[in-house]
C-alpha cells in the first residue's frame, strides 16, 4: 500500500504547493529521510526497538529521520523560500515530521509526513 500512497501523494502535493521549494522538501523528506531512518533502524535499531501500533520502530531510525529533516529544513530555509520558518520553526517541523513518521505505520506515513511538512511550510510555518 506504500507504494501506492507515494504515487498519490506525489499528485496531491502537486497541487496543493505551488511553491518548488516547499514540494522538495516535502518529497526529500518522504525519500530520503524516511529512507535513511529505515536503513539506519535496520543497521543499528535492533537494541533499541519499540512499537507503535504493533509496528517495530527503532530510536536509531526516528534519530536518523530528525537529522535529516534538520538537514532539510536547515537547506530550505537558507536556500529556498523559507527565511521566514527560523530557527524554533526548523526544530519544531523537524519534532513534528519525526512524530508523524513515528505514529503513521502501515505505509501511511507516504502520505501523512510530506502533507505535513508541505502544509506547515505553505503556512510559513510553525
Amino acid at each position: 500500500s506504500g507504494e501506492i500512497l507515494f504515487a498519490v501523494i506525489i499528485g496531491l502535493l502537486a497541487l496543493i504547493s505551488s511553491v518548488k521549494w516547499t514540494f522538495t522538501a516535502a518529497m526529500l523528506h518522504l525519500s530520503v529521510a524516511d529512507g535513511m531512518a529505515a536503513i539506519v533502524g535496520i543497521l543499528w535499531g535492533d537494541s533499541n526497538q519499540y512499537k507503535v501500533f504493533g509496528k517495530v520502530k527503532s530510536i536509531a531510525g526516528s534519530a536518523a529521520f530528525f537529522c535529516v529533516s534538520l538537514l532539510i529544513l536547515i537547506a530550505y530555509a537558507l536556500f529556498g523560500d523559507g527565511a521566514s520558518i527560523g530557527f524554533f520553526g526548523v526544530i519544531g517541523l523537524a519534532l513534528l515530521a519525526t512524530a508523524v513518521e513515528n505514529i503513521a505505520t502501515y505505509g501511511t506515513d507516504n502520505v501523512a509526513v510530506p502533507l505535513v511538512v508541505a502544509l506547515v511550510l505553505s503556512s510559513g510555518g510553525l
